[in-house]
C-alpha cells in the first residue's frame, strides 16, 4: 500500500486538477485500498485450508519438560477474521500516505511527475 500510495500522489494531484474535491479523491483512494486489500484476504483464506487446515505442532516447557500438542483448524470464523484484518490493514496502511498526498498542494505535486 505504501507504494501504490508514492505512486498515487501524481493521481490525487491529477484528480484535484480536474476539478474532483478532496472527499471524493479520499473515498475513492480508500476504496481502491480496500479492493487490493480484500484480494490479499481473499488469497490468503483460500490458501489457508490448503496449507494449514490440522496442522499440527507441540511446544515445549522448559520448566517441567513436559510437551504439549497444538492442532491448528481452519475455521470459517477465522478465515472471516483474516478477511478483515486483511481489509483494516490495507486501510491503515493506506490512511496516513494518502492524507499527506491529499494535503500536498496541486501545483507541488504535479511538478513531480
Amino acid at each position: 500500500m505504501a507504494t501504490a500510495v508514492a505512486i498515487a500522489r501524481e493521481k490525487v494531484a491529477t484528480l484535484r486538477a480536474l476539478g474532483f474535491n478532496t472527499i471524493s479523491v479520499l473515498v475513492s483512494m480508500l476504496g481502491e485500498s480496500l479492493v487490493l486489500g480484500g484480494i490479499g484476504g481473499l488469497i490468503g483464506g483460500l490458501g489457508a485450508p490448503w496449507r494449514f487446515n490440522g496442522y499440527q505442532t507441540s511446544t515445549m516447557n522448559f520448566q517441567t519438560f513436559s510437551r504439549g500438542g497444538i492442532c491448528i483448524p481452519c475455521a470459517p470464523l477465522l478465515l472471516a477474521m483474516g478477511l478483515i484484518y486483511a481489509l483494516v490493514m490495507g486501510l491503515i496502511g493506506d490512511c496516513s500516505r494518502l492524507i499527506r498526498a491529499i494535503r500536498l498542494p496541486i501545483p507541488m505535486a504535479l511538478r513531480e511527475l
